[in-house]
């Protein structure tokens, strides 16, 4: 597990420490009467200076859902930005609700120790309804702003990051033809809003959204010339290119194109990049995704090609990246490299899986820099392994450049 993070721990045990001498006090033997043993009590720990971390120019940001007790200091130290996810609209009132808001504590109680890591709400995700409703009208979208506010300025927030998945398109919300449009006014109109703040360091806040990984997401569902005046990053979601609606195995989050065998034809995360540049935006708002989860295809039938790429009649279903790693040490999954893809995969004989891990990430954020992107994300926080190779990889890399 993750170090749990709190700042009273110290005191805690200092407590716990302090009653246990006091409860012990009335058994004490009388002066001259028996041997008493006296010492010191140990003084606390030192807190480490979080703030002495050096910040990488490059992005690092985690999206972190729910599990927010379990954020590790020396992780939070080393992130430029923590996204925390998710808040919802009311489809009614259209206003925002945070359902776990109790927990927000442990962010920003990290922030007291490391002011330089920004902590940005995102508010949606897959499924999330009541964008489309709420952008339809300027009450809407005004009811929506002031609730967000109130909530960056209870917590002191260091921006917004809306994950409206999607304007115009749907997925599986309410969506309509207007919504290209009314998306530009509420990225306008939160622009605003939050011009009228500061972040927690004195900066400026930050206004990013998500972005799916496809040439006709930035066609159909954003004005990509009118909102990126308002934006500071673009989180490009290059993950799940392959999953349960797929015919046949493939890699999910990869960078580059896989050599294909006729079989499977799908995205990669160069391409993805391309289509956001070519429709104006600048290669240095986009932020790469990674992912700490792979998909688990279940009874491949087929060993060719170590199972990628073969059809599978088990289903598809996401594995964190530390089970993954159990996996791999159980001993029953054999690693292999698609060099094309720049992806890793393992093979049982007939179950595969497709992740990102150290090697992969280290091909990206190479990417990254080639390309002057602005840096990295992943969904999500919890899901990376006890070494944490996202961020550290990551970090490692960008520091020495």
């Amino acid at each position: 597990m993750k170090t749990r993070l709190t700042k009273f721990g110290a005191l805690i045990m200092a407590m716990v420490l302090m009653l246990s001498v006091f409860a012990g006090c009335g058994d004490r033997p009388a002066a001259g009467t028996g041997d008493v043993t006296t010492g010191e009590t140990p003084s606390p720990a030192p807190t480490p200076n979080y703030s002495a971390y050096e910040k990488s120019e490059y992005i690092i940001a985690s999206y972190i859902y729910n599990d927010y007790d379990k954020l590790n200091m020396e992780d939070f130290a080393k992130l430029n930005i923590v996204f925390a996810a998710f808040g919802l609209i009311n489809e009614r009132t259209h206003r925002m609700g945070f359902a776990n808001a109790e927990n927000f504590h442990y962010l920003t109680e990290a922030r007291e120790l490391c002011p330089t890591t920004k902590i940005v709400v995102s508010i949606g995700g897959w499924g999330a309804d009541g964008f489309s409703q709420m952008a339809r009208t300027a009450e809407g979208r005004a009811a929506f702003i002031e609730s967000v506010m109130e909530f960056v300025d209870e917590h002191k927030l260091d921006g917004v990051d809306m994950d409206w998945e999607y304007p115009v398109s749907g997925g599986e919300i309410a969506h309509h033809d207007s919504d290209k449009d009314n998306f530009t006014l509420l990225m306008k109109e939160l622009r605003e809003a939050l011009d009228q703040r500061k972040a927690y360091d004195g900066g400026e806040m930050l206004l990013t959204f998500a972005a799916a990984a496809s040439g006709s997401y930035w066609r159909r569902s954003v004005d990509v010339a009118a909102v990126m005046p308002y934006v500071d990053y673009v989180n490009l979601m290059t993950y799940d290119f392959a999953g349960s609606w797929s015919r046949s195995t493939g890699h999910h989050t990869n960078l580059s194109a896989p050599k294909s065998d006729g079989r499977y034809e799908y995205s990669c995360g160069m391409s993805a990049v391309e289509s956001a540049i070519q429709a104006g935006v600048p290669a240095s708002k986009i932020v790469l995704g990674a992912a700490s989860y792979g998909k688990l295809f279940m009874a491949v039938s087929s060993s060719r090609n170590h199972g990628l790429g073969q059809d599978y009649i088990g289903g598809c279903t996401d594995i964190r990246l530390n089970d993954i790693v159990d996996l791999v040490g159980a001993g029953n999954y054999v690693r292999y490299w698609d060099s094309q893809a720049k992806a890793p995969y393992l093979f049982d004989g007939k179950n595969l899986i497709t992740y990102d891990d150290a090697e992969s990430i280290g091909y990206k954020v190479q990417y990254i820099t080639n390309k002057g992107l602005a840096g990295i994300m992943y969904w999500e926080y919890a899901g990376d392994t006890e070494e944490s190779y996202i961020i550290n990889t990551s970090y490692d890399y960008f520091l020495s450049k």
